[in-house]
């Protein structure tokens, strides 16, 4: 299938996916092959991602938004080494969800404000 140019974003804004994978290797390779097949089609991509593994925005194109959480992973994951899968991923959702909450809620605001123009 051949590769489509983003649409340009000419004086009106796109709709917008937000996109948080878990921070692990297996879930970040998808992520960005999902926001290529999106921004081909038109929309704009912003990828909320932890310190722990997190993305190097400079190897992506300028247009993805990459929107840090500020989250404790690296001290949970100490932690939470010895668990079980499960119990490590209800680590992570516990670590994420206030940051997580925080971030979507400014990503908005900030949407709400690029209205008022």
């Amino acid at each position: 299938m051949a590769r489509q140019e983003p649409a340009a974003d000419v004086g009106t804004s796109r709709r917008r996916v937000v996109l948080f994978p878990l921070p692990y290797q297996g879930h970040l390779s998808p992520i960005f092959q999902l926001t290529a097949l999106l921004r081909d089609r038109g929309l704009a991509v912003s990828i909320l991602h932890t310190n722990l593994n997190a993305p190097d925005p400079a190897r992506h194109p300028p247009d993805i938004a990459f929107v840090p959480i500020h989250e404790s992973l690296a001290e949970k994951e100490e932690e939470g080494a010895e668990l079980d899968l499960v119990s490590r991923f209800l680590v992570i959702d516990a670590a994420c969800e206030a940051p997580f909450r925080t971030a979507l809620a400014s990503l908005r605001e900030k949407a709400e404000d690029e209205k008022d123009y």
